[in-house]
């Protein structure tokens, strides 16, 4: 975000992705564990250098192999610079939420060895550094909280809801909530935690209509 925010001033509005399953600690072996050597690489160079310190000391063990993906990947930045910021292929198309599915999902991202899993200190800090960020950049936040199957929101741990509250009103945030708008199964991935290509040309014009509203 900092380095979008440096290279394109027009930015007036952010809108990030926030849900319940952005506060638990699984997703910490994505940034500073087993995951991290798979994704880090490839944005390694629109880090500030004291993030990109921390991926150096947290991929230390695998230290050859991510220099050699970090050197690849740069290469083609600072050849072209057109790096590819991220982003996400829908391919899922006639597809429906199941409950087995859901429940492999619920139990991945909130449990472990059938106890519930800390809140993510990392996830949260970083969450302050983008709001500081905003601050520093006179940008407007909104949280985006994107639609859930019921049957998924529904086993959400009561824990991770109250979290949740509790970080949107003590910051104050502003918070599109479409977690609750009823889609039918087919406009989920098997998961129920993602929209299906179905579900996003639907939910596209929804949340375009109320951000115009905004």
């Amino acid at each position: 975000m900092k380095k979008l925010l440096e290279e394109n001033k027009q930015i007036k509005k952010v809108f990030l992705g926030a849900g319940y399953h952005n506060l638990s600690n699984y997703y910490d072996d994505f940034i500073d564990g087993e995951y991290s050597l798979s994704v880090s690489p490839k944005y390694f160079y629109l880090l500030p250098f004291e993030e990109q310190m921390n991926l150096m000391r947290w991929n230390y063990s695998n230290l050859s192999i991510f220099l050699k993906k970090v050197f690849t990947l740069s290469f083609r930045y600072l050849l072209n610079k057109n790096f590819d910021y991220g982003g996400y292929k829908n391919d899922f198309i006639r597809v429906s939420a199941n409950q087995k599915s859901m429940d492999k999902r619920l139990n991945y991202q909130f449990y472990k060895d059938g106890k519930l899993n800390q809140f993510s200190e990392t996830n949260l800090k970083y969450l302050n550094m983008i709001v500081n960020l905003c601050l520093q950049y006179k940008v407007e936040l909104i949280l985006l909280n994107t639609p859930l199957h019921p049957y998924f929101r529904n086993k959400i741990p009561g824990a991770y809801v109250m979290k949740f509250k509790e970080i949107v009103d003590s910051n104050k945030f502003k918070l599109m909530d479409f977690e609750q708008i009823k889609f039918n199964d087919n406009c989920f991935i098997p998961d129920g935690d993602h929209l299906s290509g179905e579900g996003v040309k639907q939910f596209a014009k929804i949340f375009i209509s109320a951000k115009n509203m905004k």
